[in-house]
């Protein structure tokens, strides 16, 4: 293969339309770090040929993605380190060359070193030039007159000029070079030498006419090329129309096409085309744009393809193929010049990367003044395409784009008929149409439309005749001619009409032919199956009965119905059941050799050691247990099994045993999933099943029972909250707010109110959100707590801010030293009020205050237990989904830890609500089951005699014995499988007390120095495991500084010794008395 670059543009380096980005490559070295270091870049807006866009990303083009293309490309291609390096670096080179500021300074300028010193720095190492020489070539030029070299200053726009005209060549070399790079990695030696007149395959990718907003010398040339392809289009398609009726011998009517030669002459003519005058006003040494653009208007007046802009004086219209695009001329000499200056050339062809100096080889002197501009090396180029095209046996394939946003499933008809007819489709179609659209050769026509023959019919003679008879069945001999169907030499040429009669016909006959044939199919391919079938049946069953143990035979056979129903199992989709127990107890022989081996190695080993080997062999042999094995397989997989069973009971019933007693559900689920996977059953684990299968409620209760029975506390807390929650959860349609029975009834709560102007506006708000104060109280409550419940609601309002208050933390004090200090009426009609308050409250600001208010007050005091219910059931309701289950773990912790025994003080509120998320929360008041350390029970093993097996004990104290248990009998709770045993003994009567004595009771630790306390301290009454991040660990007799005890439930306290704090249970210690040194 080789790549032939064509006409890049180069221009689109240096500037791009308004969300267009330039080529992709300068924006991939932006996604790698390394690079980035490597090349001094930064971030793409920072650079002036990529930020002036504004766009820096592509929709569906992943830039990491493609740059791991690239390079995966370079390695397949051949390309060394340093091929690699040379490519990143000059890219990186153009975007520096690009951040070149300059100053001006008299008739000339220089760079502006404050502003970037560092880019051209970088510029200079990546080309491989000196940064004094390249500043200095930047900022002039020399020319040569008769031997004679002067330098000429470039003033600010010359220098930008100057530095664009570096930043576009260096792109442009670097894209020919890689173009050539790649030619040389992909040509081989059988096609090195490949002369010029080998048949080849060239694919030309060209987008087609360009029509912007703006449009410059870049389009022009883009469409000056669409135009010349298009003149080869219109030609080709009339050209091999004509020529497909002159070689079958078939009178058409010549039809006329549209052609574009009149632009094409406006455009390249000599000598007043308008690339050719272009070219003339480059050689002159005071050529403008508007000279030129003047001279054209001149000598293009009377041609209607070139029009003037009477408007604007800078713009000229062509009419294009595709239609009128407008030019603006401003550029157009300058870029036709395409001129680096030779100072720079020459600057570069000395780079100390050889690379570099490869790709600006040093100019050869040339004599005269001819020079090469863009233009002319266009049009050079665009001839030889040309050429090669007209050389070649053209086809098209027309890219139509379907909307202009580039998104899917979007489809913009005028968008896609504008395209269409621009690129000559329509017209192509039309010269189709006008001759004979559809054509058949004669061998085909026979073929498709034999079918149509009026009874049994026979054709007779060569294609041609058999057609023409064809023809006289349907009834279409009449339209033989130029206008209907036209029998060629080769093809039966016709118009639409006589295709769709053709057609028709064929479908009527085909909705006749085709069921008939399928039945016939059908029935041949099913009596075809059916003869497999019963053959390979018979021979399965042959071999089953009498030789299901023979290995050869049952592969012979499996072969012998495999080959024989082959064909018919993607039809039928059907096994027999031969064929599946054939290849049952083929699998069964093999596996019962290997497990056989297995328990060889296994039998003579202890089953501790090879636990899982054997779980696993056995569950092999369950899979095969329809397939009995010889004598002597089956008496070993026997001895395995038995082995294994008593060591699965020594493993598995123990931990059943615990789990079981205290109900822990995850571990139960957890064992029962391990003994399932070997395998493994015994009684206790048929108890676990039951006691799984019970449903929620009822197996909580039993869980409930077990922490009662175990002195557990916090795990009975724990599952009463569960069935609180549950509870909920079936019947919290009977805790409707509204259902409160402790509330008074509307009507009644607003007849208490004298003069009451609004009283149905009084009813409908007694559970609504209110910015007025009550008049007063929404529940039954004693007189004197009347007053109280009214100035309570006011505190609410102030708190709220739906009443101005200056100081709203301390009217919420005031609210808690309310409740607080009274009884539980009062203290539900608060919670009541906040409710009455959060519901259809419009401002969400008084919304969150609101819950803030409740927050504090359920880290302040509890409902009564006739109106937790409700409480819970709206909080459940309408808590904020992001507080909401901490909100209700704060419900069951005031409920069950009490009121606080002061008010909090004022600048304490604030920190309650900003901690509450941070704040741990004790595992005992969630839903989730919690067995705290003193609910576990105490196991441990004991030595059953000689043999060395072992039973699990239950430690307990005397006390907490279960009743109708005597302090000397031990009682038998379930005896284990495996010769284990689970009993539950005192420690007195223990035999294996003696062996395994009790941890001797604390010797009384001596008095440490008396210091004075700097901070209160508390002493520890109870051990306790902290199983939260921020929990501390602590024992018994343990003093611990107290940091903060704000909580009634969470103190925040630090070990004096290590410095360690955390959060205890605050009913897990004991605040001391402050003593002073004496």
């Amino acid at each position: 293969a080789r790549v032939e670059n064509y006409l890049l543009e180069k221009v689109r380096v240096v500037a791009q339309s308004p969300g267009e980005r330039t080529f992709h490559a300068f924006y991939q070295i932006f996604t790698q770090p390394a690079w980035l270091q490597s090349l001094s870049l930064s971030t793409p807006d920072e650079y002036r040929y990529l930020a002036e866009s504004g766009c820096f990303e592509a929709d569906n083009i992943d830039d990491v993605e493609e740059f791991n293309d690239v390079n995966n490309a370079f390695v397949q291609m051949g390309f060394s380190d340093e091929d690699v390096s040379f490519v990143f670096e000059t890219t990186a080179a153009v975007l520096h060359v690009g951040n070149v500021l300059f100053l001006a300074e008299g008739e000339g300028s220089v760079i502006d070193y404050d502003s970037c010193g560092p880019f051209l720095s970088s510029a200079a190492v990546l080309l491989g030039a000196d940064e004094s020489m390249l500043a200095q070539r930047l900022c002039n030029r020399t020319i040569t007159v008769r031997g004679e070299t002067n330098d000429i200053l470039l003033n600010v726009e010359n220098a930008v000029i100057s530095a664009d005209a570096l930043s576009k060549h260096v792109y442009s070399r670097l894209f020919d070079w890689l173009v050539s790079k790649i030619n040389d990695s992909v040509a081989s030696s059988a096609t090195s030498g490949v002369n010029k007149a080998t048949a080849f395959i060239g694919i030309l990718d060209i987008f087609g006419f360009e029509i912007f907003k703006t449009n410059s010398l870049e389009q022009l040339f883009i469409n000056f090329t669409n135009e010349k392809l298009q003149q080869h289009f219109n030609a080709h398609t009339f050209k091999s129309e004509e020529e497909v009726y002159l070689t079958e011998g078939v009178e058409y009517e010549k039809v006329l096409f549209i052609d574009n030669q009149p632009v094409l002459d406006v455009i390249e003519k000599k000598p007043i085309g308008l690339l050719i005058m272009l070219d003339d006003e480059v050689k002159l040494p005071e050529g403008s744009d508007t000279q030129w653009l003047g001279k054209a208007e001149e000598k293009h007046r009377s041609n209607r393809t070139f029009q003037q802009n009477r408007n604007d004086p800078l713009n000229f219209t062509v009419q294009h193929y595709a239609g009128p695009v407008v030019y603006q001329v401003t550029g157009f000499v300058e870029k036709n010049r395409d001129s680096l200056f030779a100072d720079l050339h020459q600057l570069l062809s000395m780079s100390s990367k050889p690379l570099m100096a490869s790709v600006f080889p040093p100019k050869e002197e040339k004599g005269g003044r001819r020079v090469t501009t863009l233009s002319s090396s266009f049009r050079s180029q665009l001839s030889r395409l040309m050429k090669t095209v007209d050389a070649c046996e053209p086809w098209y394939i027309r890219c139509i784009k379907a909307n202009a946003l580039k998104k899917p499933n979007l489809f913009d008809p005028r968008m896609c008929v504008e395209q269409l007819t621009y690129s000559g489709v329509f017209e192509a179609v039309q010269i189709r149409k006008s001759g004979y659209p559809f054509r058949l050769p004669h061998n085909r026509f026979v073929a498709r439309y034999r079918c149509t023959l009026n009874g049994p019919m026979a054709l007779q003679g060569n294609d041609r005749a058999m057609c023409e008879q064809l023809l006289v069945s349907c009834k279409l001999d009449s339209c033989i001619g130029p206008r209907g169907v036209a029998i060629g030499t080769t093809m039966v040429l016709f118009r639409a009409e006589a295709h769709q009669t053709l057609e028709l016909l064929r479908n009527l006959r085909l909705e006749n032919i085709v069921p008939i044939a399928i039945r016939a199919a059908r029935r041949l391919v099913g009596r075809k199956f059916r003869a497999a079938l019963v053959t390979a049946k018979t021979c399965l069953s042959t071999v089953l009965a009498g030789a299901r143990n023979n290995a050869d035979e049952l592969d012979d056979v499996i072969k012998i119905a495999s080959d024989t129903m082959g064909p018919f199992i993607p039809i039928f989709e059907y096994e027999p059941p031969e064929l599946k127990e054939a290849k049952t107890c083929r699998f069964a022989l093999t596996e019962r050799l290997e497990i056989f081996k297995l328990f060889q190695d296994l039998v003579s080993k202890d089953a501790n050691e090879v636990y899982m080997e054997l779980a696993a062999a056995i569950q092999r042999a369950d899979v095969i247990a329809m397939v009995p094995g010889t004598p002597e397989q089956m008496a070993l997989e026997e001895e395995c099994r038995a082995k294994f069973r008593d060591c699965a009971g020594a493993r598995i019933d123990p931990v059943a045993e615990e789990a079981l007693l205290v109900l822990d559900k995850p571990a139960m689920n957890s064992i029962l999933a391990e003994a399932d996977d070997i395998h493994y059953t015994s009684p206790v684990l048929e108890e676990i099943t039951a006691k799984l299968a019970l449903n929620d409620e009822d197996f909580v209760k039993l869980q409930l029972k077990a922490a009662r029975d175990l002195n557990d506390p916090d795990r009975v807390v724990n599952r009463e909250i569960r069935l609180k929650e549950i509870f909920l959860t079936r019947f919290g349609h009977m805790f409707s707010f509204k259902q409160c029975s402790i509330l008074r009834d509307p009507e009644e709560w607003a007849s208490l109110k004298f003069l009451s102007l609004d009283r149905a506006g009084l009813i409908s708000s007694f559970l609504c959100h209110t910015t007025a104060p009550i008049h007063s109280s929404l529940m039954e409550l004693p007189k004197q707590y009347v007053k109280d419940a009214t100035k309570a609601f006011k505190c609410i309002l102030g708190y709220m801010g739906d009443r101005r208050v200056p100081y709203p933390e301390q009217v919420a004090q005031e609210l808690l030293d309310i409740a607080i200090n009274s009884g539980e009426g009062l203290r539900d009609e608060i919670y009541a009020q906040l409710v009455k308050q959060l519901t259809d409250n419009p401002s969400s600001a008084s919304i969150s205050r609101g819950w803030d208010l409740m927050i504090v007050s359920l880290n302040s005091f509890p409902p009564s237990e006739a109106f937790d219910n409700f409480l819970a059931q709206f909080l459940k309701e309408c808590a904020p989904s992001d507080r909401k289950e901490k909100i209700i773990f704060s419900l069951y912790a005031v409920i069950y830890s009490g009121a606080r025994s002061t008010t909090p003080a004022i600048n304490e509120i604030p920190s309650i609500v900003a901690s509450f998320f941070d704040r741990p929360v004790n595992k005992r008041f969630e839903s989730n089951d919690f067995i705290s350390q003193t609910g576990k029970p105490k196991l441990r093993r004991v030595s059953l005699g000689s043999k060395g097996m072992n039973a699990l004990i239950v430690e307990s104290k005397a006390a907490e014995e279960p009743p109708g248990l005597s302090a000397t009998t031990p009682a038998v709770v379930k005896p284990a499988v495996g010769a284990t045993a689970v009993t539950a003994i005192s420690e007195a009567e223990s035999p294996a007390a003696t062996a395994a004595p009790l941890k001797p009771a604390k010797r009384p630790l001596p008095p440490p120095p008396m210091v004075a306390p700097t901070m209160p301290q508390c002493k520890v009454l109870f051990d306790f495991v902290g199983e939260d991040p921020g929990v501390l660990d602590i024992v018994e007799d343990e003093l611990l500084n107290i940091l903060d005890q704000s909580d009634d439930v969470w103190w925040h306290v630090q070990r004096e010794a290590t410095g360690e704090a955390g959060w205890i249970p605050s009913n897990y210690v004991e605040a001391q008395m402050a003593t002073a040194v004496i």
